[in-house]
């Protein structure tokens, strides 16, 4: 079961609404309110994703020998198959990432910058 068919049972049952736990979240979602369990879904799946890509072998050691996802080497290696896909819902997906794409986070004077 899916994040959020698990989640929509869960809201259901515990009267929250249908974002259940998240609806207190102070993060601001940048979507419709109907969009916001998907939002939730995304990052969950998304976290999901970093540790069998650095275990493929998409990976980079920081300066301090921590593990990281080779994001830039994954994206070169997929772009094609990427370009491909020609589905107008894929399109429009790929076009709102690639216009306003997650922001890498840096440290500078040993706080985020």
């Amino acid at each position: 079961m899916l994040l959020s068919e698990s989640h929509k049972q869960e809201s259901t049952s515990n009267g929250e609404g249908d974002l259940g736990p998240y609806r207190s979240n102070p993060i601001s979602y940048p979507v419709g309110e109907k969009d916001k369990a998907n939002v939730v879904t995304f990052f969950v799946m998304f976290c999901r994703f970093e540790y069998p890509l650095k275990q493929a072998g998409y990976l980079m050691r920081s300066k301090d020998r921590t593990a990281a996802p080779a994001w830039d080497k994954y994206v070169m290696d997929v772009k094609r198959a990427f370009d491909a896909i020609t589905q107008p819902a894929f399109k429009d997906a790929m076009g709102y990432l690639t216009s306003k794409p997650p922001r890498k986070q840096v440290v500078r004077e040993n706080t985020l910058g």
